[in-house]
């Protein structure tokens, strides 16, 4: 039901709302940095294609990436990524849109399977903030100028995948944090 209106009836993680400059912002709660574990930084990494990063993988973190986006039409990352089916979180510049595309994974039977925000970046900047827990992803754009969330089905995928379209991106910082998973089996 919710689908006809435009949501995806998951919120999955506690937020914070703000008024700033006559704006909404949305931003995931302060407390939850407190299940942070593991954390792994990188930075300075030029994106052409896919472009692997070694020891970064999990079905259950926080991400924060920021890319330059350079010369890319799009620029994003493959998540929960098993080298043939994963979710994209992208940036695409000719639609000058934020798109969740979930078409790729084998076991979506959802029909809805793209999420679209308008969105244009400021000098050529993407902030993404994501939340993966096995099965939801949940995508705060810019601080929290826009957000998105996806239910996903995924196979046993782990990997977080960077890529490019039409040209490089730099990821000028990218951190993971790996985080207890609310699904227990």
């Amino acid at each position: 039901m919710t689908s006809l209106y435009g949501f995806s009836g998951a919120l999955t993680i506690p937020r914070e709302l703000r008024v700033i400059d006559n704006r909404l912002i949305i931003s995931p709660l302060y407390e939850l940095t407190k299940y942070r574990s593991n954390p792994i930084s990188r930075s300075n990494i030029v994106v052409s294609n896919d472009t692997h990063i070694s020891n970064i993988s999990g079905n259950s973190y926080e991400l924060h990436i920021n890319f330059d986006m350079v010369s890319a039409d799009i620029a994003g990352i493959k998540l929960l990524d098993d080298g043939t089916n994963h979710i994209k979180v992208y940036y695409d510049k000719t639609k000058r849109a934020i798109i969740i595309d979930r078409s790729l994974l084998v076991q979506n039977s959802n029909k809805d399977t793209v999420r679209t925000t308008n969105y244009i970046p400021i000098d050529n900047k993407l902030s993404l903030h994501i939340f993966v827990d096995k099965y939801s992803i949940e995508v705060f754009v810019d601080g929290g100028a826009h957000v998105m969330t996806a239910n996903v089905f995924p196979p046993k995928g782990y990997g977080i995948t960077p890529y490019t379209i039409g040209g490089t991106a730099t990821i000028t910082k990218l951190t993971k944090w790996d985080y207890p998973s609310t699904i227990k089996y």
